[in-house]
Parts: structure tokens; sequence; C-alpha cells
């Protein structure tokens, strides 16, 4: 048996917990960022509202494509540990890190909430909700004779 297979890119694991499928996420949005990064420099380059909009609509689409199927959205009740997927969220936080790095210009060890407000980028939990509930909203506002 084989250990997963990729089907309509998404890659399926025997027991459907989407981890290969989250690194294989992860590094398609670092493969993105490292393309924008070489024509968004800080001294000569695009200008971070550009450099905003191409990472919004070129990586996130391709680092979230079919999150409502791999994606569990994270849930936090009091004095408990977060449900859902935490470990795929933290490694996209990583690339989102990564690009409001280079949005901002900012330096490495600025915080990531505070490069996350100046870039005007959502945090990446919130992201990934607002991604699932517009596929959601998507699926749900089909009409009735539409096949799905």
């Amino acid at each position: 048996p084989v250990a997963s297979t990729k089907f309509l890119g998404l890659i399926l694991d025997q027991n459907l917990t989407f981890k290969q499928h989250a690194d294989y996420a992860a590094a398609k949005g670092r493969f993105w960022i490292n393309q924008t990064k070489r024509i968004s420099k800080t001294v000569k380059g695009m200008q971070g509202v550009y450099s905003r909009h191409l990472y919004l609509t070129v990586c996130v689409p391709r680092m979230l494509y079919g999150a409502s199927i791999w994606l569990n959205p994270i849930r936090r009740a009091p004095n408990t540990r977060a449900r859902g997927s935490v470990a795929a969220a933290a490694a996209l936080s990583r690339v989102q890190r990564t690009a409001a790095l280079h949005i901002t210009g900012g330096m490495r060890t600025s915080p990531t909430d505070l490069l996350n407000a100046h870039a005007d980028l959502l945090p990446m939990e919130l992201l990934i909700d607002k991604w699932c509930h517009r596929e959601a909203l998507r699926l749900a506002s089909l009409p009735a004779t539409h096949l799905l």
C-alpha cells in the first residue's frame, strides 16, 4: 500500500490526518514568498502595498487551497488547550510572518502580531476561519438544481 496519494491537489494519507498536505502547503507558501521577495527589496523594489496585494492574491490562495477539507478551525475554550489544526496553523503562521517581514521591511526580531498589524494582515487563525467560512457559504448558496 502507498502511504499517501495526491487527488485534486490534496495529499491524502491513509489516516486522513493531512500532515503531509500541511507541510506541502507551507512549502508552497515559502516558495511563493521567496519569489515575491525577489522583486520587493526594501531599498529598490516593489512597495509594501503591492507586496501585500501579491501575497494576498497569489500566496494565500495557493496555501489555503481546499482549507475546509484539510484544516480544522482552531477553537479555544477557557483553561483548556487549543483544538483543531494547531500545528498546521503554526506552520502557515511562520510563512505569513516571513511575508509580513517582507511587506513591512521590518527586522527579524519584531513581534509577529505587530508585523501583522503593520502589514494589515489577519492573524493566521482568523484567516483560516475566514477561508473556511467563505467556502461553506459558497457551498450553502448554490442553487437547488446544482449537482453538489
